[in-house]
Formats: structure tokens, sequence, C-alpha cells
């Protein structure tokens, strides 16, 4: 497989900064967004749970297990669709969480519990990875990600073909190879203009 040749010529995991410095990274940058942005995660935990019964966060079983404020349901027959749709928003003000990404806040208590990065393949791309070209990337060295060089080039949360899923994961894979911290700040900072213009 094309991704699989590519991870063998670059073995980016040998480099000791990405296995010293992300780790770190990670929890700087997780702990600094946790704190400025509590209140607005109280906000919407507190009309979540004022809007309807359900429980405020949901729990995706993915790869780690991922937190997300709770913004809508799934039928049961898409559930086993490993390129489902995104469920769909129980009330106009989850569809706006959604649309913002604000609903993926809870994701930065996964990145400091140890479960994801701040930067990588997000979950559901990373499991459908694992699921369908098992041989692309080297699962258990690394993990999901929050945001990623896929998402600040076009590529959202809906995986739509395995064209789709094969043009991610060359993203994905130039991320590793070309990694840095200032290649990680990049992508923060392009993601946070997204949500910006999103939410503006």
């Amino acid at each position: 497989m094309k991704g699989r040749e590519k991870y063998i010529q670059h073995d980016w995991q040998n480099n000791k900064m990405f296995r010293v410095v992300k780790p770190i990274e990670d929890y700087l940058v997780a702990s600094v967004i946790l704190c400025v942005m509590s209140p607005v995660m109280l906000l919407i935990a507190v009309v979540i749970k004022l809007s309807f019964p359900s429980p405020v966060f949901l729990r995706r079983m993915l790869s780690t297990g991922v937190w997300r404020f709770r913004t809508g349901y799934l039928p049961r027959e898409l559930r086993k669709n490993p390129l489902r749709k995104p469920p769909r928003p129980i009330t106009m003000f989850c569809g706006a969480l959604r649309r913002t990404d604000m609903d993926k806040l809870p994701e930065f208590l996964n990145v400091l519990q140890g479960g994801m990065s701040v930067i990588g393949p997000r979950p559901h791309t990373f499991m459908q990875y694992k699921r369908l070209m098992p041989d692309a990337l080297p699962y258990r060295r690394i993990k999901p990600g929050i945001t990623g060089w896929p998402q600040v080039n076009g590529f959202q949360d809906a995986v739509t073909s395995e064209e789709d899923l094969q043009r991610r994961l060359e993203l994905d894979l130039y991320y590793f190879d070309h990694w840095s911290v200032w290649f990680d700040l990049k992508i923060l900072v392009l993601s946070l203009k997204a949500i910006a213009v999103k939410v503006l």
C-alpha cells in the first residue's frame, strides 16, 4: 500500500523531539485552552442540561473513549456504517455547537488524560484507517487528535468515500513526515482562525 511504503521510507517515530516534546506540547496547549474556555464550557453544559434530560457529555467509544458535548442522535441502522453521516442535531443550539466545533471542547480532557493529542488524525478517521488501511500507520505509537493537517486543508469530520479517506491519509502522513513544533503551531492557529470565522 502507498501509505505503508511512505511510512517505511520516513520513520518519524525515531525523531526524539517528536517523542519527548509533543506530549509536553499537548499538555501545555490543552491546559491553557481548558483554563481559558472553562466558563464557556460551563455555560454550554448548563444550556444542554436545561434543553433535554440526556447526559451533557457523550463518550464516543472510538479509539480512546472521546468526550464531547452531546448534540445529536444516530439512527440504529447507521451505527455500523464506517462512512456514516454525523448524528442529527437535537436543538438549534446543539446544531450551532456542531457547526462551530464547540462540541469538541471536552476532547481537551482526553488530551490531559493521555488518550489524544491536540494535533493528529481525527478519532473517527483514525479508526477507519485501522479498519480499512491496517498497514498505513503505526497505530500503537500515535494518538488521534482534535485537529490536524487534513482539517485545515478542507477535510471536515464526515468521511464520504474511500477516496476521501485515502486523501486524508496522505495529508496525515505529510504531517508526520514534516512534524515540528512550528508546524503544530501553524495548524493550531489555522484551526482557531477557522473556528473564529464560523463563530463570527
